[in-house]
Formats: structure tokens, sequence, C-alpha cells
């Protein structure tokens, strides 16, 4: 067995280039980690992950004494593996569980549950709701083991659709100035630092998006150049496209531009969010209030929407310093005033 903490200081992926497109690569990444609760079951799916697994070529087995309980705690600090086992052997809430579990693992991965409940509406459950690739009833064979992840681990087959995937929160102020940035920045922050999530924040603000500025980073490539098509990526390069910020957080932005508009590509927003939900557990989005293709393309993509509202009718101005004629002025971020309200 070895030690639960042993990755956890890990490099990070290195970020490749072929034919003019930004590709991920992620030395890192196992082929397998399983946490197995008993002796027994432990030999037997050694023995028949080593029969499928070529270390030579570049494949790595990592077994570990442990239950669900175990997972969770050790994946909040490891890499993500590709193949993860899990088991749920003597647990009394083992869905509720899964689901914590599934928190702190990236919905790329392949989720493989154990355990002794015979029963088909937990099987149904652990694939439908939790999303598992596949519910093993023990005691378990060698050859079992070979069968089911044989094709798996030498990708002679494909997993099926996933039905795991991160969850979407949009936060949009109810008008310009009333902390909806600071609002979605500390829920990122929350998840991804704090937590420990997979967690993504999107600045869809092309004006005055105040990530760059928060974080101190310049996003290269910028999020208006992913979606305008100008760099070509899929699902695969989404980890090395956002900027990591601390501990499972990074950041998808452009620099502010008071004269920016953001036109995408035909797709592009969808294809974005779709590759964005396969790499982390949650994507907030600190979108602006504005009418454009961009935001209603976002809106129709979210799962949760947070609208703050300013019970003071107070409004936060932004200085803008505009080329002549019309030189320096006072404004929302979000646009003008709404009657009833003022500039203090």
């Amino acid at each position: 067995m070895s030690d639960a903490s042993q990755s956890a200081d890990a490099p990070g992926p290195t970020p490749a280039t072929q034919g003019g497109r930004i590709t991920a690569t992620r030395p890192d990444r196992q082929s397998v980690v399983a946490f197995v609760a008993d002796a027994g079951t432990e030999a037997i799916l050694r023995d028949g992950l080593t029969d499928v697994t070529d270390l030579k070529a570049g494949r790595t087995l990592d077994m570990r004494r442990g239950t669900v309980r175990q997972a969770i705690s050790a994946m909040t600090r490891l890499t993500p593996p590709q193949i993860l086992i899990v088991d749920v052997t003597g647990e009394d809430r083992p869905l509720e569980l899964l689901a914590e579990l599934c928190d702190v693992v990236e919905p790329s991965v392949s989720l493989v549950v154990l355990g002794e409940i015979d029963d088909v509406d937990f099987y149904r459950a652990v694939l439908r709701r939790i999303g598992a690739l596949e519910y093993m009833f023990k005691p378990i064979t060698r050859e079992m083991v070979a069968r089911y992840f044989g094709p798996l681990i030498t990708r002679k087959a494909v997993a099926g659709e996933a039905t795991r995937g991160g969850r979407v929160i949009a936060v949009t102020g109810a008008r310009g100035g009333v902390g909806s940035s600071m609002i979605a920045t500390s829920l990122a922050w929350y998840l991804g630092v704090t937590s420990s999530r997979h967690a993504l924040l999107l600045d869809a603000d092309p004006l005055a998006g105040v990530s760059a500025t928060m974080f101190g980073i310049a996003p290269q490539p910028p999020l208006s150049s992913l979606l305008s098509g100008a760099v070509p990526f899929d699902a695969a390069d989404i980890e090395d496209l956002a900027e990591p910020v601390e501990n499972r957080l990074s950041v998808l932005c452009d620099t502010p531009d008071p004269h920016r508009s953001i036109s995408p590509a035909a797709g592009a927003v969808r294809r974005l969010i779709d590759a964005a939900r396969l790499r982390f557990n949650f994507i907030v989005i600190d979108l602006p209030l504005m009418s454009s293709t961009f935001s209603r393309e976002l809106l129709d993509l979210t799962h949760h929407r947070v609208i703050v509202l300013d019970p003071d009718g107070r409004v936060l101005l932004f200085k803008y310093d505009d080329p002549p004629p019309n030189g320096s002025h006072w404004n929302t971020p979000g646009g003008g005033l709404e009657p009833g309200e003022d500039y203090y």
C-alpha cells in the first residue's frame, strides 16, 4: 500500500503546441487509483489490473487500502486519475458519500464503485444519479476485472457518454455596481481554494471585469480569443488555457477594456462550457447585466442563477478615461442608472 499523500505535490501539467493549437498533457495523471476495503478484494483487483496494465507503456496502478471516505480525503489533494475505483462496503449512506466524492473529483474521471449491496435500485442510482461508469457487486473475480477494465485502460474501448459534469452558476447584478463580481469571485474562491473543489471562474464582463486585476494575472490566451476562434481548443485543452490562481481555482477572463465587445463564433460558447464541465466541478460565471448574444448564450447553459440586489439603491461608479472628445467620465459597470437610483 502507498501513502495517500504521496502525489500531493506532483508537478502540474505541461502545455504543448501541435499544429498551432494548444494541447494539454497530464504526465502526472495515473491510469488507475483504487481504494479497496479488504485484503481479498485488493489482491484480486491488483492481479487483474496488473494483467491489463502495461507499465512500460506509461500506465500506472496505485492501490490503496481504504473506503470511499479515505478516497474523498485523498482526492482533495491528488491529481485525478484516468480511472478511480472506490469501495462502499459497510457504509450506511453510500450514495451521499459518492456524491461528496464527485465534488472533489474531475467530472472526466471514470468512476467505478465496488460494494456488497445487491439491489437494482442502488445499481441504477450509482450509474444514473452519481454518474459512475460501473457498479461491481462483490465478491469480484480476476476475470471480471480484466473484462471491465482492460478496454478502458488500454483505450481500445471508449467509456459511455458521461452523465457527470460540472455545475454552472451565473452571478448577475440587478444593476451595475451592486457587488455581483465580488460575490462571484468570493464564491469561486470558496469552492476552489477553501473547499478544494475543481472550480473555474469565468469572467464574462469584457468591459470592466475584475478577475485579472484582483488575482494579478495576464490571461494568455484571453477569453475573447477563445470565443472568437482565434485560438482553437477542445475539451482536452481547457486545463492549460485557464489561468491557475491557488489550490484548485482557475480563471478564464480578459483584461478590462471599456471598448471591447465579445462576438463569439458559432457554437463557441457551448463548446467552451461543455469542455469546462468535463474538467471542473463548478463553473462560476461573473455575468454582467447587458443584453448581448454572448450573455444570452451563457444564460441558456447555466444550472443556477444568482441575482444580486442592493436594497439601498446605491451603485458603484467607475471612472473611464476615454480619448477625446469623450474624455474622462463616470459610469456604472453595467450601464446607466435606473429610475430611483442615485450616484451615492
